[in-house]
């Protein structure tokens, strides 16, 4: 059981894999690119169009995060221009089933504009 009157140091806090996973599913555009991405390939362009509203900055720097967290697979292909695709590594689709109770939870008991949280 979980002893709420002791404190948790931050340094434990920031070690905790928990607390980085967390944190990198909390950036904004981290959950669109890893479920486009289990449902198939996508190239770059293919991705920067299907979700509105992000810089193509932006999804680079989402997709080198996610790719150095090992979570995205980038395979370029020798071709003229190269042709590169983005898609889950076994680590991100391991993610993606352990996310599939969390989104179940949250279609159940709604988003943020639940009764509770008005």
């Amino acid at each position: 059981m979980l002893d709420t009157h002791t404190r948790v140091p931050v340094a434990e806090y920031d070690a905790c894999p928990v607390t980085g996973i967390v944190r990198r599913m909390g950036e904004r555009w981290t959950l669109v690119v890893l479920s486009l991405l289990s449902r198939r390939r996508y190239r770059f362009n293919e991705l920067h169009r299907a979700i509105e509203g992000i810089s193509q900055r932006m999804l680079t720097r989402t997709l080198r995060t996610l790719e150095s967290d090992g979570l995205v697979e980038r395979t370029v292909y020798p071709t003229v221009p190269p042709s590169v695709e983005y898609s889950l590594s076994a680590k991100g689709t391991a993610l993606m089933a352990s996310l599939a109770g969390l989104i179940d939870w949250a279609v159940a008991h709604g988003g943020p504009a639940t009764p509770a949280r008005r």
